[in-house]
C-alpha cells in the first residue's frame, strides 16, 4: 500500500474479525485500511505549473508581434498556447478551491443554510465561500477579501468553461497591434500570474485556519500543511509574486 502526501488513512469499522477454528485456535482476518486523498494540493500544483507555460507563450507572442514581416501562423499558435496555459492556471486554481471546500465540508458539521441553498439554487461560489467561512470561523476584514477572490476566480472559470458563442467586438492587444477575440485578452499570462498568486496566498491562510474548525479538521491540519509546503516550494521555484506567509502574524486579518 502506498500512502502519499494529502492522504488520510483509517481502519474501517468491523475490519477486525476474529474467529475460532476447528482446532479451537483464534484466527484474525487481514485488516485492510481505507484511504482518502484530498485533491486540492494536486490542482494547486497544476495551477502553479501552468504559469511558466503561459509566460513562455506570452514572450513568444511579444517576439513574433514585434517583427515587421511576422509569421502570422506562428503568432496564432503562440496566442493559442498562451490562452490554453492561462485557462489551465485559472481553472486549476478554481478546482483547487472547490476541492478544498469539499474536504472541509466532509470534515465539518453541515452549514445551517445548506437546505436553503439547494432550494434557491444558490451560486456555487457563494456556497463554497459560506461553507469555508462558517467551518473555519473566518472573520473580517480577511473574510471579505477571501469572498471576493473566490467570486472573481469562479467568474474567470465560468468564462473558460461556459464561454458562449456570441459575437463581440474585438479588443486591441498592443503586443500584436491588432484587435482580437476577448478570450485572448482575458486569458493572458498576466492574469494567470495574478490568479495563481491570489489563490495560493489565500490557500496558505485557509490551511492554517483549519485549526479553528472541527476536531477532524484539526487532526487533518498537519497533513494539509505538509501538502501546502510542497505547493509553496513549487510556487517559489516558478518565481511568482512574493506574499507574507502564515507564519508571520501580520499576514492575514481573516
Amino acid at each position: 500500500m502506498r500512502f502519499t502526501t494529502g492522504s488520510d488513512i483509517r481502519i474501517p469499522a468491523g475490519a477486525l474479525r476474529i474467529s475460532i477454528g476447528e482446532d479451537g485456535e483464534p484466527t484474525a482476518d487481514p485488516i485492510v485500511p481505507q484511504l482518502r486523498t484530498d485533491m486540492w494540493p494536486h490542482w494547486l500544483l497544476e495551477a502553479v505549473d501552468a504559469v511558466p507555460a503561459a509566460r513562455s507563450a506570452a514572450d513568444e507572442v511579444a517576439r513574433l508581434g514585434a517583427v515587421p514581416e511576422r509569421d502570422e501562423a506562428a503568432l496564432d499558435l503562440a496566442l493559442g498556447a498562451e490562452l490554453r496555459a492561462t485557462m489551465r492556471a485559472i481553472t486549476a486554481s478554481a478546482f483547487a478551491i472547490d476541492s478544498f471546500y469539499s474536504s472541509v465540508k466532509e470534515r465539518s458539521p453541515a452549514h445551517p443554510h445548506a437546505e436553503l441553498w439547494r432550494a434557491h439554487r444558490t451560486s456555487r461560489h457563494a456556497q463554497v465561500y459560506e461553507t469555508i467561512r462558517y467551518s473555519l470561523k473566518l472573520r473580517n476584514p480577511g473574510a471579505q477579501e477571501i469572498r471576493e477572490r473566490i467570486r472573481e476566480l469562479f467568474r474567470f472559470r465560468d468564462w473558460a468553461v461556459h464561454p458562449g458563442s456570441q459575437f463581440r467586438d474585438p479588443i486591441v492587444r498592443a503586443d500584436v497591434d491588432a484587435g482580437v477575440d476577448w478570450h485572448f485578452v482575458v486569458f493572458r499570462a498576466d492574469n494567470a500570474v495574478v490568479a495563481v498568486a491570489k489563490t495560493v496566498s489565500m490557500m496558505d491562510v485557509l490551511v492554517e485556519r483549519m485549526l479553528r474548525g472541527s476536531e477532524e479538521l484539526r487532526r487533518s491540519h498537519a497533513g494539509a500543511r505538509k501538502a501546502m509546503t510542497q505547493v509553496l516550494e513549487a510556487y517559489d521555484q516558478a518565481q511568482l509574486p512574493a506574499f507574507p506567509r502564515t507564519e508571520e502574524p501580520e499576514a492575514t486579518g481573516s
